[in-house]
């Protein structure tokens, strides 16, 4: 080895080595120069760019708008609507969808063209109908309720329910009165054929003959009823009054009840206690049977029967009162008639519709009617307060 090495040493320190070893040494040295340094400068290098990692994410986030929508709160959106076709006002609480919401009860505040404020809730219908309203602006609030945005409120004007128009060829859609006659059209420019009202005790004292005079043509007058709770039958305090007074007038005639009939003998039962309190006096218009959900929904005892089952009582009823010479008829909403009824299987019968629209539109509706019930809070000379109004077109 020693040797060798000593061989070694004399050949690098000959003269035809001396030239390549001046080049060869300095490369060798910045070789092993960069091994040494280059590792620690990776890892220095990595570990700045792990220091900045953190910073640059929370840039990020905060660059990144956070979200308010209903999907990230938890929240279900809704909005208010509100029409009025005359001294009423219909509101309702939609969904992002436009229908109304259902099964909860909201309550709202208005506030009058007077400066006071109203506070109602809806039905679980999403609904709250007012009636009786002066005419002017009302703004609609709604108040917190767990589970749902605020809506932004709402403003409606209320106008007066009947216009006053010159002629018959300036009609305005809805209620109009000229030279004292009343005439209805539609907002199609449809003008109805008849124009009537319902009656019960609950519009106290009639003056028939002016009734008469403003055109109103016909009236449908309660009977009575079966009780929703208790299931008592019973008749309008003042229907032999009104039936009477009615037909001096002269006035056509039809008259309705308010069944709650669970099964088709109960069915039954009301037609033949409506038969006994007419006593066989003529009709002009059939004998309607009332059936709707009750002031109490869903604890009625007949808030909860199946189709089939509505089906068979309304067979029921008329059955019986065809048997005695008598037309019938059904009357409902159109809600109820869509949701509840075989609607399909109504076509024998006169189909009497309450249905409140926007802007006196016709209903919108998958089946024919015959009458419409177009408000529940008309106004018409010789009846004091407001009056149920319905149009034949």
């Amino acid at each position: 080895m020693k040797n060798f090495l000593a061989g070694l040493w004399e050949k690098i320190n000959s003269p035809g080595y001396a030239r390549p070893l001046m080049i060869i040494l300095p490369c060798f040295a910045v070789l092993i120069s960069l091994l040494i340094v280059v590792p620690p400068l990776n890892v220095y290098m990595a570990n700045r760019r792990a220091a900045s990692m953190p910073a640059v994410q929370e840039s990020a986030a905060a660059e990144t708008p956070v979200q308010t929508g209903s999907a990230d709160t938890g929240l279900r959106t809704v909005r208010l609507t509100a029409y009025s076709q005359g001294e009423d006002l219909f509101i309702t609480v939609c969904g992002e969808n436009g229908e109304p919401v259902t099964g909860e009860r909201f309550q709202l505040t208005l506030t009058t063209p007077l400066g006071d404020e109203i506070i109602c809730s809806t039905y679980t219908d999403g609904s709250c109908y007012l009636v009786e309203l002066l005419p002017g602006n009302y703004t609609v609030t709604m108040q917190a309720l767990d589970g749902y945005t605020l809506p932004e409120p709402v403003i409606c004007a209320v106008s007066s329910a009947t216009h006053q128009a010159p002629s018959l060829e300036q009609l305005v859609p809805g209620l109009n009165e000229v030279d004292g006659k009343l005439y209805y059209l539609s907002e199609l420019g449809q003008m109805a054929s008849a124009v009537g009202v319902d009656l019960s005790c609950y519009n106290g004292r009639i003056e028939w003959d002016t009734l008469r005079d403003q055109g109103v043509s016909f009236v449908i007058l309660r009977v009575g009823g079966r009780g929703w709770g208790t299931g008592m039958l019973y008749t309008d305090t003042r229907f032999r009054q009104y039936f009477d007074e009615a037909r001096r007038a002269g006035l056509k005639l039809g008259v309705y009840f308010y069944s709650t009939a669970v099964n088709d003998a109960e069915a039954v039962e009301e037609a033949e206690y409506v038969l006994s309190r007419l006593h066989g006096a003529p009709l002009d218009m059939p004998v309607f049977l009332d059936i709707e959900y009750s002031g109490k929904y869903p604890y009625g005892r007949a808030d909860r029967l199946s189709t089939a089952r509505r089906s068979g009582i309304i067979n029921a009823f008329s059955s019986v009162l065809r048997s005695a010479g008598y037309d019938t008829g059904v009357y409902s909403g159109t809600y109820y008639i869509t949701s509840e009824l075989n609607y399909r299987a109504l076509s024998a019968q006169t189909l009497w519709i309450a249905n409140y629209t926007a802007n006196n539109m016709l209903p919108r509706v998958s089946f024919g009617y015959d009458i419409w019930q177009y408000t529940e809070s008309g106004r018409v000379k010789g009846v004091f307060g407001p009056v149920d109004i319905n149009v034949i077109f």
